[in-house]
């Protein structure tokens, strides 16, 4: 998907915008705005409905996507997720302070992938990703997690941290970019460094498209009682923000990943830096990858 115009971030900042401004007070459990979706749908209280670009999120809700779907939420403390193809997630819980520019992110992830790229909040809380077998808790940066219930993985991409810790209480926590954990409810592993070919790969997952062979035009799935029109394609802006005079200046989190050549994608895949990855395929060096055995208590 080619990156996205000018309008479609303008649109995001004036739909956040409103998010932030009206009746805070009377509805706390806001948390942001849908700034991208193709076939997917949301739940509250077990009502579904179509996802449409400009939607307020809460927390509490639960959203979906089909195989070919997709959804771009940007949220008040400037966070953002990307839910992958076949994926559902829960928003559990979302505050954030104004005055000290922290808060908390929580959310669960039953099946498919997320992308999460931290901001204000991430920076002093960890951002946590629920699933069935472990939680993983990303501080100031971005990670790509999935999951089918048994098992967990999940990829650092740049930041501070990313830390993994399965249901029986066992840790790992990463300090490099461009390596991943997997895990399950009694297992977790070591550090694995993943691949430019992988991470690229990993990265094209939340790029949004037409399904293969759809002719163009032709309108993605949707909830029945929805009406979108005629080729009337959703509108998303799940990729590189647009550079230049015209675009918004903005304090909108970086999402730079939809694109797989990305200068974020690029500086995991570098090998130039030494604080991110080096040249040899080992793993990285002990003090960058920290084991936490269990705790026992009587």
């Amino acid at each position: 998907m080619a990156p996205a115009d000018s309008k479609d971030w303008l649109f995001a900042v004036a739909a956040l915008t409103t998010v932030a401004t009206s009746t805070a007070a009377a509805d706390s459990s806001r948390a942001g705005v849908v700034t991208g979706a193709v076939a997917s749908t949301r739940s509250i209280a077990g009502s579904a409905t179509a996802v449409a670009l400009g939607d307020a999120v809460r927390a509490g809700e639960e959203l979906r996507t089909g195989p070919d779907g997709i959804i771009h939420i940007l949220f008040l403390d400037q966070s953002s997720i990307t839910l992958g193809p076949d994926s559902s997630l829960s928003i559990d819980v979302f505050n954030h302070d104004e005055a000290s520019r922290s808060g908390k992110i929580a959310m669960t992830l039953n099946t498919g992938s997320v992308r999460v790229v931290g901001g204000l909040n991430s920076k002093g809380h960890e951002t946590e990703v629920r699933t069935p077998s472990a939680t993983v808790g990303i501080l100031g940066g971005i990670s790509i997690v999935e999951t089918n219930g048994q098992n967990t993985s999940s990829t650092f991409l740049f930041g501070q941290e990313m830390r993994m810790t399965n249901t029986s209480g066992n840790s790992q926590t990463v300090l490099r970019p461009g390596f991943s954990i997997s895990g399950s409810i009694d297992r977790i592993s070591s550090a694995e460094r993943r691949s430019p070919q992988q991470l690229s790969s990993l990265a094209s997952r939340f790029e949004a498209g037409p399904p293969p062979g759809a002719p163009a035009g032709t309108p993605e799935p949707s909830v029945a009682g929805s009406q979108p029109g005629p080729g009337a394609a959703p509108l998303v802006s799940t990729s590189d923000r647009p550079t230049g005079t015209d675009n918004p200046g903005s304090t909108l989190a970086e999402d730079r990943l939809g694109n797989p050549a990305s200068s974020l994608v690029g500086a995991a895949m570098s090998n130039n830096r030494p604080d991110v990855i080096n040249s040899s395929d080992t793993p990285p060096p002990v003090n960058n990858v920290r084991t936490v055995p269990p705790t026992v208590t009587s």
